[in-house]
């Protein structure tokens, strides 16, 4: 389809594992001040929503995660939620989904639709497995390189 995929976290920490994991094909930047996250007015949970992990969607997407071979930790800044936008290229908003728990995700018709596609066409992703590790040569530059 001819499109750029940007991923935005919001800490270094753990960076190097997910870009080594290979877990997303695009670009994948860090803003550490969150601007971006404020920008698009992306919901933050408190200390006392993070029992939202035990919420049945949330359950569901670490059970589907762990036997996937996927794993995770409790470190970092758990509590932003994100989102996915999809612009076109002179940065006119053609789609956004903004999570309002943990393990919500964008439907991928909803996301193909909106780059013109068919929601028929999106992919079944229930037998996704963890993908191969990059290789060290594969790895990106150094931080500042990765800021935003």
């Amino acid at each position: 389809m001819g499109v750029r995929l940007v991923g935005v976290g919001v800490e270094t920490f753990g960076y190097k594992d997910f870009y080594d994991g290979n877990f997303w094909a695009g670009e994948l930047f860090v803003n550490e001040g969150k601007t971006i996250h404020k920008a698009l007015r992306l919901a933050k949970k408190g200390i006392t929503s993070g029992f939202g992990l035990f919420n049945s969607t949330a359950r569901k997407r670490i059970k589907e995660s762990k036997d996937r071979g996927f794993e995770g930790n409790l470190k970092g800044d758990g509590f932003q939620l994100g989102g996915t936008f999809v612009f076109d290229i002179g940065g006119d908003l053609l789609y956004e989904f903004r999570q309002e728990n943990y393990g919500e995700h964008a439907p991928l018709g909803d996301i193909l639709e909106a780059l013109g596609g068919n929601a028929a066409d999106a992919p079944d992703t229930s037998d996704i497995s963890a993908p191969e590790p990059r290789s060290e040569s594969e790895c990106p530059g150094d931080k500042e390189e990765l800021m935003l």
